[in-house]
Parts: structure tokens; sequence; C-alpha cells
């Protein structure tokens, strides 16, 4: 009789062990992309102040290194003197279970601004 209460005291407990491992797996991978992202995004702000033509192929290079995100959106604008942007992404693995308590849909965000003209380009007053 003894082994018949492991069991079900197993049954109990195993579940709860495996979503909180699972949740643990899915913060990590959320963690790890966040990171790479911010990074990649950090790169091809500093990349496209210094060259007109690093805006091509942006989301490849954006997407390099992730593992479970996917971006959605990229926007970079140019003004005097400050490249701006917008990278937005979403995390791409759906595990049944832990759809219910995480919504289903975790979303990563990054902005930044580069400013690309140096005070010493400029002559002050009345040089000449």
């Amino acid at each position: 009789m003894r082994k018949a209460g492991y069991t079900v005291e197993a049954a109990f407990i195993m579940p709860i062990l495996l979503g909180i491992l699972f949740l643990l797996m899915y913060v990590m991978f959320f963690v790890h992309d966040s990171a790479v992202l911010q990074g990649n995004f950090s790169y091809a702000l500093c990349r496209t102040a210094e060259e007109e033509k690093a805006q091509e192929n942006v989301q490849k290079r954006l997407s390099k290194g992730l593992w479970s995100a996917e971006i959605t959106k990229v926007q970079f604008r140019r003004s005097f003197g400050k490249v701006s942007g917008e990278v937005q992404g979403r995390m791409k693995l759906k595990i049944p279970v832990m759809s219910y308590f995480i919504k289903d849909v975790q979303k990563i965000r990054c902005t930044g601004e580069y400013y690309y003209l140096q005070p010493e380009q400029y002559k002050k007053g009345s040089d000449s």
C-alpha cells in the first residue's frame, strides 16, 4: 500500500515541477534573445549612421543569433546628425500549457539613438 501512496504524490508533484522547469527555460530563451537583439540593434544603428548602404539586409543581421524570437518590425530614421531606430520582435515558442499562463506572446522592443556628428567638425563663432 505504501508504493501506491508515493505514486499518487508523484502524480501531483511532477506536473508542477515540469511546469516550473518549462517556465524557467522560456524565461532563459526570452532574456537571451532580448540581450542578443539589443546588441544587434546597437551595432546596426551605428552602421546605419556611418554608411548609407548599411540598411540593406538589416533584418537578416538583426536576426543573427536569436534562438526563439522573430523580428516583426524594423524602422530607422535619419535626421541631421542623428539616427534613431526601433526594432520589435516576438517570441515564437508555442508551449501549449504555458501559453495559458504567459498569454502566448511575449514582445521584445528596442529603441535607440546614435549621434554621428562630432562638435569638433564644425567651426564655432567667426573662425575664417
